[in-house]
């Protein structure tokens, strides 16, 4: 009779145990996932303090968030060339970055830094244009051409068939971004009756400048082709008043489209560099954590005037959440 009790307990206290196993092995097999390790990147652009960052510094942080990642916004002033950007996308990896997201300063000689740069870590290049054959590297940008050739186009419906003559504010001169949305501009032109009277870069573009050029060879329309040109076109403006000419730009910033809202600016072209910013992250998210192919992507851009800035869709462009 003992034997029996004894065996019976024994059978329960081992059933009770599988029982137990069978449980525990349940709750651990729902248990979540174990959070993936952060992975660090930096981003390096021209003046990242500069307010007209702020939409792609909004989808950075919300990609940050949503794939686990440590982000690092540098502080930089405006790089004077390609060289001191270099270095500190050099600075940055020795401190640990797994990952690069950077404009280019500079296309000349950008192609040999890209791809040694690629070497050490993936790298995302916004709205520069470089022709680089590798897994380790992404380029998101808006078709430049494309969007030069637009404003053209917009400039030449407001003259309704007539001549006009224009002044184009080009961008930084050393970029292929900048040649490409000139090339566009001029194609369009060419075919739109319209007259080239000067061409600017930024790297010469001051109020005073323009006020000169002006004076000489006053046009009826000006063409900006980055932000920062066409913020200083808008200062201009406001202190020609009456002998203002027509504006047309691409540019981000709360400015460009407070001006926009007022109808100094005639046409701004927006870049979603919200979602330039999200998809650059998510990139190197899915390089650095599943071993994903980069892809190249071509960024969508609207054109947006004082009567169709308040659709709740160019809303959600202009202002997309925080």
């Amino acid at each position: 009779m003992n034997h029996r009790k004894l065996n019976d307990y024994l059978i329960f206290l081992i059933c009770g145990a599988l029982l137990l196993c069978a449980l525990l092995a349940g709750i651990i097999a729902n248990l979540p996932e174990k959070t993936t390790q952060p992975i660090a990147i930096s981003v390096i652009v021209p003046d990242s303090g500069n307010a007209r960052w702020a939409n792609f510094k909004s989808g950075l942080r919300a990609a940050a968030r949503e794939y686990s990642v440590d982000l690092s916004i540098v502080k930089t002033d405006a790089f004077t060339g390609s060289q001191q950007e270099q270095d500190v996308i050099h600075q940055e990896i020795s401190q640990g970055a797994k990952g690069i997201i950077t404009q280019l300063a500079s296309s000349t000689g950008a192609k040999s830094f890209v791809e040694e740069t690629a070497k050490a870590v993936p790298i995302v290049l916004c709205d520069s244009t470089v022709s680089v054959n590798q897994d380790n590297v992404s380029v998101l940008s808006m078709e430049n051409e494309k969007a030069g050739s637009t404003l053209a186009i917009q400039a030449s419906r407001m003259r309704k068939g007539s001549s006009f003559t224009v002044g184009i504010l080009a961008g930084r001169s050393n970029t292929a971004r900048a040649s490409q949305r000139v090339l566009g501009v001029m194609n369009a032109l060419g075919e739109n009756r319209g007259v080239i009277a000067w061409l600017l870069y930024s790297d010469d573009t001051s109020i005073e400048k323009l006020q000169s050029l002006q004076s000489q060879t006053p046009v009826d329309m000006i063409i900006a082709l980055d932000n920062d040109a066409l913020e200083t076109a808008v200062d201009y403006c406001q202190l020609a008043i009456e002998n203002a000419p027509a504006l047309f730009g691409i540019g981000v910033s709360d400015k460009c489209i407070y001006y926009t809202d007022v109808g100094t600016i005639s046409k701004l072209i927006v870049e979603d560099e919200y979602a330039m910013g999200y998809q650059a992250i998510e990139q190197l998210a899915g390089r650095l954590q599943h071993h994903s192919s980069m892809q190249s992507v071509t960024i969508d851009f609207k054109v947006i005037t004082k009567d169709n800035m308040f659709t709740a869709q160019n809303q959600e462009l202009l202002f997309p959440l925080k």
